[in-house]
Order: structure tokens, then C-alpha cells, then sequence
């Protein structure tokens, strides 16, 4: 029984370890990849029951983010903040009420990004044109 237990914290132990340096060296590669990038990306998104969405999103060098949705003919809009990181060529956004990343964008040039799907896949389709944001 003895045994078991040291096993268990044990194994909880080297866990708890190896997290954390998987941790450090993410955010240490986040903050040197999004440091050479920012800027803010708009366009006009689909929407199911309006004429569209603007979107506009403000990547900022501290890796701090700003996110602006008003619905067409509608007295519609929102405003969001949070975190973001750049993991290859894939923004992650992550917004300052939630705990997981919930939102996926592919840089596909300097001065244009995508939208991706929940798949973190572009979008297809007849209305994928739509789904990319240029910059400002």
C-alpha cells in the first residue's frame, strides 16, 4: 500500500513538472513569435440572419487583442478582449472570460489573414472569400 501510494506521488510529481517547463518554453515561443507580428484585420463576415457582420480585430505587440463585431441593420454590436499567440502560422485568440482558446486565424500573408473553421481547417465553399480579414 505504501508503495502504491509514493508511485502515485511520484508520477503526480514528475507530472507536475514537466508541465510546467512545456509551459514556460510555449510562452517564451509565443512572446518572441507574436512580437513580430500585430496590427488590426477587418472585414465583412457572413451572418445567418443580417446582411453581414464587420468585424474588426486589433492584434497588439503585447500579445493583448481587441475584437469589434456590429451586425448590419441592426442595433447590434460587441466588443471583446483577450490574449493571443501564434503557434506556426496559426493565431490562437483566447478571450479574457474564458480559459481555452476559442477562436483560430491563419496568417496567410503580411497584409491578410483567415478565419478558420472549428476544425482549425479554411473555410470552403461559395462564401470562403468572406472569411478573410484584411489589414488596415
Amino acid at each position: 500500500m505504501k508503495l502504491r501510494f509514493i508511485l502515485a506521488v511520484f508520477m503526480l510529481f514528475q507530472l507536475s513538472c514537466n508541465n510546467g517547463k512545456e509551459e514556460n518554453a510555449s510562452n517564451a515561443i509565443s512572446r518572441k513569435s507574436t512580437s513580430n507580428f500585430s496590427g488590426t484585420f477587418s472585414g465583412l463576415i457572413p451572418c445567418a440572419d443580417c446582411p453581414g457582420i464587420e468585424i474588426t480585430l486589433s492584434f497588439n505587440p503585447d500579445s493583448s487583442f481587441t475584437e469589434s463585431m456590429i451586425y448590419q441593420e441592426r442595433s447590434s454590436s460587441f466588443k471583446d478582449s483577450g490574449q493571443w499567440i501564434i503557434d506556426g502560422k496559426i493565431i490562437k485568440v483566447r478571450y479574457n472570460n474564458k480559459e481555452t482558446f476559442s477562436r483560430y486565424f491563419l496568417i496567410k500573408s503580411d497584409s491578410t489573414i483567415a478565419w478558420l473553421d472549428g476544425d482549425r481547417k479554411e473555410i470552403e465553399g461559395p462564401l470562403k472569400d468572406h472569411y478573410i480579414l484584411k489589414k488596415k
